[in-house]
């Protein structure tokens, strides 16, 4: 794998991390030590999920072949398995620090765990398909960890501050963890090149809630107002 290929798997989750720290966490910014574990964590979150990924894929080689095996494996095989490892890594670290002081910061950190997530998977497929994977991945694959990354972390923040109640976020949770599932459906079966559409929609109906969900965190800052 070139030098030009790493840097081009890197780009797209570094980038996203990046907007989100400097534009989306508009009025506290976050400490950069736990924004640069965060991240860190989930590169590594990555690739303990990739492995696993990888032994279901080898388990079930056919699934991709019909349309609801495609699905119970996108949704189990892959969204499942990646968003509750996310979690984890959410849970055990970013949840339980005194910089996670606002909804917002749900957001923040989960996609930032999101894009470390992305970043390294990006480098993995990468590698194995060659440039076009990484091109096309840096525009949908990557920012759709981020979608899902802001829902959860939504969904987080939202309850740890009383916004929500616990039904409410792991209701939001389960939604998220779908929308991936039905995005990896669209992805990986191969049925039609018709259905891949489908996952261009899945993003456009994530983007319209990420986008809602990151403007209430916003405005329910406690710092609105008082940043200069």
């Amino acid at each position: 794998m070139s030098d030009w290929y790493i840097i081009l798997s890197l780009v797209p989750g570094i980038f996203i991390a990046v907007l989100f720290y400097l534009y989306v966490d508009r009025y506290e910014k976050e400490p950069t030590g736990p924004v640069i574990l965060s991240f860190v964590l989930g590169l590594l979150a990555s690739a303990i999920t990739y492995l696993l990924e990888e032994y279901l894929s080898n388990t079930f080689p056919q699934v991709q072949t019909k349309l609801w095996s495609a699905f119970i494996f996108a949704l189990l095989g892959v969204s499942f398995v990646e968003e509750v490892t996310k979690i984890i890594v959410f849970w055990a670290y970013p949840n339980r620090i005194d910089a996670f002081n606002e909804p917002l910061d749900g957001i923040i950190y989960f996609v930032l765990i999101a894009m470390g997530f992305a970043t390294v998977e990006n480098l993995l497929y990468g590698a194995i398909y060659g440039l076009e994977t990484i091109l096309i991945r840096s525009i949908t694959a990557v920012p759709a960890h981020g979608i899902f990354g802001v829902m959860i972390g939504y969904a987080f923040g939202m309850m740890k501050f009383k916004h929500l109640t616990r039904k409410q976020a792991l209701s939001i949770m389960g939604y998220a963890i779908l929308l991936h599932g039905v995005y990896d459906f669209f992805i990986i079966q191969n049925a039609s090149d018709y259905l891949l559409i489908g996952a261009l929609v899945t993003l456009g109906v994530g983007i319209w809630i990420s986008l809602r969900y990151i403007r209430q965190a916003q405005n329910l800052s406690p710092f609105k107002g008082a940043s200069t």
